[in-house]
């Protein structure tokens, strides 16, 4: 009797190891999968950035689905003993365990019809001040997302009717051409500076049901109450009391018939914006960094907005956030430069999300144009 209660207690043990075994092997499985998936997008969006920076073509594909079973294990407990009038006092354990399970996964080409329109699609003002209000830094943000601020002066013929527009000033956000882009990011801080501010404006109409329903115009303006508008540290376009608007132009009237017309990148274009970044970064032997004074004041010290370094061996999650090769070479995301953080792994998060946001789309994308409705 005594070694019939050793056999079912031992049994017993072995059945609970058996599903303490398979959960642990359920929740690994699961985190194992999170992580090569993080890895995999990563690689994927620096090497975009990288094919950008060479002017090549970029392809985009994501780990779709995950299909298989989960671990199974299939385990057996012999034991034997002798019995009978010659049986010698001689028992047996036999233990068995056989584990077995498949995963397979799907790449999707993502290089379709729906998610190039979708990313080549300008960036909107709803998603623009949904980062805004979320309390992303100001000047990094309009340095992402914006192209170019162009300044107009309406043209009134005698009888007050609009007959054109006339170009006055260009502010271009293009790394490669730095003079340009200094310009670009000096104004920008001066913008910051002396109150820069993104709005709604409400229309409220009836809708199908003759219930009200909300129609929401990003605007920009300046809130701040600067008394030196009249200075030099002030910013052009303010002081110059310019309409901001983003395109197309939707209000029956501007102060003194100026336009700052903000024109917004699309996801598609902000990957060839990281890429001349890292184009100049690698451009002479000087290794130089294209950099931004994140909280907008034009006296705190700039940071390099995005960098990538070319290095001989990988030093791994210690050093760097993003290990790839790409034409032979080893490139890395690090996590400082010269001893402080970077803003790389934000602005490859940012860009992950808008790739998600803007991946499907049925609509052309449009040229931004101007529009002027008295």
């Amino acid at each position: 009797m005594k070694r019939v209660i050793v056999f079912f207690f031992l049994s017993a043990a072995f059945a609970a190891l058996h599903g303490c075994a398979l959960t642990k092997g359920v929740v690994s499985q699961g985190v194992d999968i999170n992580k090569s998936i993080e890895d995999s997008e990563n690689k994927i969006m620096v090497m975009n950035i990288l094919r950008a920076r060479d002017h090549m073509p970029m392809y985009f594909s994501s780990i779709s689905s995950f299909n298989g079973s989960l671990p199974n294990m299939n385990g057996g407990l012999g034991f034997s003993f002798p019995f009978g009038g010659d049986a010698s006092h001689e028992y047996k354990l036999t233990p068995g365990l056989n584990v077995s399970g498949s995963l397979s996964y799907t790449i999707a080409n993502l290089n379709t019809h729906q998610f190039m329109r979708g990313i080549s699609k300008p960036i909107d003002g709803e998603t623009f001040k949904y980062y805004w209000d979320m309390g992303w830094p100001k000047a990094l943000l309009m340095h992402l997302f914006v192209e170019s601020i162009k300044l107009y002066s309406i043209q009134k013929d005698e009888k007050g009717n609009i007959v054109g527009m006339l170009s006055e000033r260009v502010y271009e956000n293009y790394p490669l051409k730095i003079d340009k882009y200094n310009k670009f990011s000096s104004e920008i801080n001066l913008m910051i500076k002396d109150g820069l501010f993104l709005g709604y404006n409400e229309k409220y109409f009836p809708d199908k049901d003759d219930k009200f329903a909300v129609e929401k115009d990003v605007y920009f303006a300046q809130v701040k109450n600067i008394g030196n508008l009249n200075s030099a540290e002030s910013s052009f376009i303010f002081k110059n009391n310019y309409t901001l608007t983003l395109p197309p132009e939707k209000k029956s009237k501007c102060e003194n018939h100026k336009l700052a017309v903000v024109y917004l990148r699309s996801p598609e274009a902000l990957i060839y914006y990281l890429g001349e970044i890292v184009r100049y970064q690698f451009k002479g032997n000087n290794n130089d960094l294209i950099r931004v004074r994140i909280d907008g004041d034009p006296d705190s010290d700039p940071e390099p907005i995005f960098i990538l370094e070319e290095v001989r061996d990988f030093s791994g999650k210690d050093s760097s956030f993003v290990d790839v090769e790409y034409n032979g070479k080893k490139y890395s995301m690090p996590k400082t430069y010269h001893g402080k953080s970077v803003r790389s792994p934000e602005v490859l998060s940012l860009l992950t999300q808008l790739i998600g946001v803007y991946k499907y789309s049925e609509e052309m994308p449009k040229t931004p144009t101007v529009r002027l409705i008295e």
